[in-house]
Parts: structure tokens; sequence; C-alpha cells
């Protein structure tokens, strides 16, 4: 998994990209969302090849970490206008993530080979730190077009908000964290068809004897 920055660094925005992704692809992020006291890191990895993980918890290519600090400090001196921002950069941290086509490869040991459930895109995961749910891993559809992609990262932003301000359901909240995972990782997906959230169930994926463990990946353009 992706390692979380530690308190004592913590930046409102960090973004790590993979060696596959254009170098440029960071930099162009921050400059579309830079805005004065924002904080932002940028880091870079080299793509690996080979895994020892289920296919949710697989590194994507590119993965944009948003930190508490951004809601708890950057957000309330400069209000919610920075959300449209965010939500450019975003769209545009998409269409880079998609130009490729990242196919997971199940272990030569597992029982089972890809799973048939709905399959995650490797190119683009969003984190945001929550005040005191832990951590949400969104993950995106693996087929999806432009439209689906901005109305996902719609959704999610005015979801991440309402969040943060209380307004969620608490039966959906309690769903949060029943599934949360070991790590105190919330997954979710926005479900573009259907028009609605999905809280994944970390435990039924890593407990099942027949789920696919990932030993690596392939990649196109």
């Amino acid at each position: 998994m992706t390692p979380k920055p530690t308190e004592r660094t913590l930046p409102h925005i960090l973004i790590e990209t993979s060696s596959i992704i254009e170098q440029s692809t960071a930099s162009n992020f921050a400059d579309i969302i830079n805005n004065k006291g924002l904080s932002l890191e940028k880091k870079r990895r080299e793509h690996a090849e080979m895994f020892a993980t289920t296919e949710w918890f697989i590194p994507t290519a590119i993965v944009l970490y948003i930190t508490k600090p951004y809601f708890e400090s950057f957000l309330k001196e400069m209000g919610k206008d920075h959300y449209q921002l965010l939500k450019k950069g975003l769209k545009y941290l998409f269409s880079e993530a998609y130009k490729y086509k990242i196919k997971k490869i199940a272990s030569s040991g597992s029982k089972k080979k890809i799973s048939s459930d709905k399959q995650y895109s490797l190119g683009l995961s969003l984190f945001f730190q929550t005040h005191n749910l832990g951590v949400i891993k969104f993950l995106f559809e693996e087929e999806m077009n432009t439209d689906d992609a901005q109305k996902a990262i719609d959704r999610i932003t005015a979801f991440i908000i309402a969040l943060n301000e209380g307004s969620i359901e608490e039966s959906f909240v309690s769903k949060m964290i029943e599934r949360r995972s070991f790590g105190e990782t919330i997954l979710m997906s926005y479900e573009a068809a259907a028009d609605e959230f999905v809280v994944l169930d970390v435990r039924r994926m890593v407990t099942a004897e027949d789920y696919p463990r990932i030993s690596g990946t392939s990649i196109s353009k």
C-alpha cells in the first residue's frame, strides 16, 4: 500500500506518480490547483511489476492523498472555492491515468484468477484523511468514459465536504465504520450507472480463500 505521510511533515496534498506516468503530470496538477497558502508535495516512485497482495490494495499509477490539514486549516481560510480547482485538477489526473491500460495478473497459487466482481482501475486512486473515521480510499471503475469520470469526481468531492460537515446519514457512516480495514482504511467507489456510493467489504476480500492474490501487472497505452 502507499505509505501515509507522517504527521510531522504533513502537507495539505500529496501526489505520488509511478514511473510509467509522465513526469510533468504532477507539476501540471500542482499548477492547476495552486493557491496561496497551499502546501503540496510531489513524490515519484519506480513502477513495481510484482506484488504480493489483493487487488484493492495495489498502488495505483497516480495516488492523490488529501490530508486533515487541508480540511481543517486551509479550507477554513480559503472557503470552498478551492474545491473547484481541486475538481479541475482531479479531472486532469483522470485523463492522464486512463491513457494506460494496466491489467492485473493473478498469482499462480490463487484458487481463483482475476475477480469476477467489478474491476477497479490501477491508474488513479484518491485518499482522504478524515477527522475521526481514519482514511478513505476511493477507487475508480476500470471502464469509465469522460462524462462518468466527471460525475464521479463531482460526487466524491461533494461527499467529502458533506462528511466533514457531519451531514452524511448515520446509517451510511456506520456501514463505513463496519467495513473499515485493519489499517483503518475505508475502501469506497462511486458507481456511475447506479449513481451511488459503495463501501467495499475489505473483510470479505482478505479472508476468502478463493479470492485472487495478485502477483503482477501488465501495461499498455
